[in-house]
């Protein structure tokens, strides 16, 4: 969508703008302590990946799926964008289940625990990816590419 508003933006609004990149806070992706949980794919299956909000709880499926193409998924699923930093080449299946009301939260509030252990509210989307998934989100600085708006200007008339 954005190669087709592009154009209108830079005529009506005469938009000037260059892309960044700069070290900003990310989630890094990584093997969790008690090892890797997910499923190597097998198989000629088409790669494909779904996901389901509602609620309060989301969750996430995955078939073919690489590691850099979760980080990318999950970080969409945070308040910043996570980097594939596992080292791990190869196409994996999972599923994964979490509670979404508090998106880029790291640690579970005392509430929150015990909604948990009274099964009205799933893990945080860090504590499921490390459960679940044998994997961890840790906080970290990262290459982010940002868009730097140079110039607008009051929109032409028609």
């Amino acid at each position: 969508m954005w190669l087709s508003l592009q154009p209108l933006l830079e005529d009506r609004f005469k938009l000037r703008f260059h892309r960044e990149t700069k070290q900003l806070p990310v989630y890094s992706l990584v093997i969790a302590k008690g090892g890797l949980k997910l499923k190597a794919h097998s198989g000629d299956d088409v790669p494909s990946m779904s996901g389901r909000i509602g609620s309060g709880k989301a969750s996430l499926m995955g078939m073919r799926t690489s590691m850099a193409r979760l980080a990318d998924t999950i970080g969409g699923y945070t308040d910043r964008i996570a980097i594939d930093r596992t080292g791990l080449k190869g196409e994996y299946d999972f599923k994964l289940d979490w509670a979404q009301d508090h998106p880029g939260e790291e640690s579970v509030s005392i509430l929150g625990s015990l909604q948990e252990g009274l099964g009205l509210a799933g893990p945080s989307i860090f504590t499921a990816v490390q459960e679940q998934l044998g994997l961890k989100l840790e906080s970290a600085k990262g290459p982010v590419e940002i868009v730097v708006i140079d110039s607008v200007e009051k929109a032409t008339l028609n």
